[in-house]
């Protein structure tokens, strides 16, 4: 499974669903991809943190490193993202494994009957 090219005006529009986890595991490889390589796109995603987090924090008296806590979020999102395909292959070999399974009973049905 390879992520899709993600064009600058997309990864903006999908800033808010990344914080809400509203991305589909394509969408996910494809942003974190286009961030890690967007400075443009990483500097709206930074701006966009800042505004959700850092005032938050600022209002609750909390210290709050800007590029820290993003980086914490954005190792999140990729192990999540490592976490989905692992499981979406996992969910593929059961899936296989059923239907050989089936296959195979199916045979046995047909040759022994």
């Amino acid at each position: 499974m390879g992520y899709y090219v993600m064009k600058c005006n997309r990864c903006i529009k999908l800033i808010p669903d990344f914080w809400n986890d509203g991305l589909d595991i394509n969408e996910l490889e494809g942003f974190i991809s286009h961030i890690n390589k967007c400075d443009e796109c990483r500097e709206e995603l930074t701006i966009d943190f800042l505004v959700k987090e850092g005032l938050q924090s600022l209002e609750s008296g909390n210290t709050f490193d800007l590029n820290e806590s993003l980086k914490h979020e954005m190792n999140s999102a990729t192990h999540k993202l490592n976490v989905r395909k692992k499981m979406k292959s996992f969910y593929h070999f059961m899936s296989t494994i059923v239907f050989l399974m089936f296959a195979a009973l199916v045979a046995y049905l047909v040759i022994y009957k």
